[in-house]
């Protein structure tokens, strides 16, 4: 499914352009023999993908090489057993060719954290590194990002030896991933009785000084998406905010966490919350140094034949998002995604399909005009991926047809506004005209 612009003889004096996302073929990571499960994408160096995903014995790998993905490779070295889910397990980031993954021994009553590193480019692994030096407390789930300059700091939940007071804790490293530094709690923001929710997922997001964790909250079963907020650079965390405020109140843990980006001062959230009794994928844009939590926005709301939404995934860059999510409907489980081209602007409600059937837990980042997508195709047990590129459909030929100059631009039910090319507008001239533009499917 693809959006164009649809316009009614449409001239104007300004530059402006629209996008649709033109999608390669879809290309299998890894065959079913092994046991695929919650892929995760970032790019090295040259911007290839990596992927890697987990079983219930190793961190795979595997890199673009130009031409197809190379043989999957074991990344965990001598630890056998990778605790591992749906939609949780081992992860990587990159920062240029370093390659940073990291994953949770099993079982997981006694398994320790680990982080491996390639210089590479993800070809080669490192041996692995133990993070979490807690005693006789117990950890899960694992999180793992770098700073701007190359260290890699990690998110754990962190358990009392009795598996209570769940909490999220991080450790960084200052040696590019030799040592880790003792974990500090993140979490912990929302009040007074409150704990984490104990098996959702978690994110992190560090630029300069500023690095956030992002979490499931839980305050008496209302389980918020919150951030804990360092302005240190994660070695310690001294406030936090709530960027869902659904309300959403669930007796149980619906194994399902945020995904952020962090831009200038602006913190971009995407979630799933069934506070209206359908799951439904939200996001919220908020100040960072305000610490002020900001009501979070439906992403594309309830419609016709829709059964549910979840596990979003958020990546941003050079002014333009994409949030990718799960969606299940007629009997598909879908992978869609959202294209902002102003991020600043918040995102559209309308989204391409990626994926028709058969996709789960899928994962997303893009650089500059390609967006990269990954998934688990559950139907054959597979990992796969998919390239899209963000092609600009110019307006320039038209405008230079025609001298007639926009004085006010209005929404369609009239209020005045500014030009935003994600919504139906209506284009006022100082010839007296008027015309509207929108976006439709193809």
């Amino acid at each position: 499914m693809r959006y164009f612009l649809y316009l009614i003889t449409l001239a104007i004096t300004s530059t402006i352009s629209f996008s649709q996302i033109y999608w390669e073929p879809i290309i299998e990571v890894a065959p079913s023999t092994f046991n695929n499960k919650n892929p995760t994408i970032v790019l090295n160096g040259s911007d290839n993908p990596v992927i890697s995903w987990g079983n219930g014995a190793s961190l795979f790998v595997s890199t673009w090489d130009g031409a197809s993905f190379t043989t999957p490779i074991s990344a965990n070295g001598p630890i056998n057993g990778v605790l591992i889910g749906n939609n949780y397990g081992p992860e990587i980031t990159s920062h240029g060719d370093t390659i940073f993954g990291i994953f949770k021994e099993t079982p997981a009553s006694s398994g320790n954290i680990y982080v491996v590193r390639s210089i590479d480019g993800g070809l080669t692994f490192d041996p692995p590194v133990q993070v979490d030096n807690i005693g006789s407390d117990l950890s899960e789930f694992v999180h793992i990002k770098t700073d701007d300059s190359g260290n890699p700091i990690t998110s754990f939940n962190r358990f009392d030896s009795n598996w209570g007071n769940p909490r999220w804790v991080v450790s960084k490293s200052n040696d590019f991933g030799l040592t880790f530094e003792p974990p500090v709690v993140a979490s912990g923001w929302s009040g007074g009785g409150n704990v984490v929710c104990e098996c959702c997922p978690a994110d992190i997001a560090v630029k300069g000084q500023t690095a956030l964790l992002a979490y499931r909250d839980n305050l008496s079963n209302i389980r918020d998406n919150w951030i804990g907020i360092s302005n240190d650079g994660g070695n310690s965390f001294t406030t936090g905010m709530d960027v869902d405020q659904t309300g959403w109140m669930i007796m149980s843990c619906p194994t399902t966490g945020p995904s952020i980006e962090i831009v200038g001062d602006t913190l971009y959230s995407a979630f799933m919350s069934a506070a209206t009794g359908t799951s439904l994928i939200y996001y919220s844009k908020a100040s960072i140094s305000s610490a002020t939590g900001i009501a979070s926005e439906e992403l594309t709301g309830y419609f016709q034949g829709l059964a549910n939404q979840n596990y979003p995934k958020i990546s941003i860059d050079s002014g333009k998002g994409v949030i990718v999510w799960q969606q299940s409907g007629s009997g598909n489980i879908q992978t869609v995604l959202s294209l902002s081209e102003d991020i600043s602007g918040g995102f559209p409600s309308i989204y391409d399909t990626v994926v028709p059937q058969y996709s789960a837990n899928p994962d997303v980042v893009m650089k500059g005009n390609e967006i990269h997508v990954v998934w688990r195709d559950y139907s054959e047990g597979t990992v796969k991926y998919r390239k899209g590129i963000i092609s600009g459909v110019g307006l320039t030929e038209l405008q230079e047809n025609s001298k007639k100059k926009v004085i006010k631009i209005t929404d369609l039910s009239g209020r005045e506004v500014e030009f935003n090319f994600q919504k139906p507008l209506i284009l006022f001239y100082e010839d007296g005209t008027s015309e509207r533009i929108m976006r439709i499917k193809e």
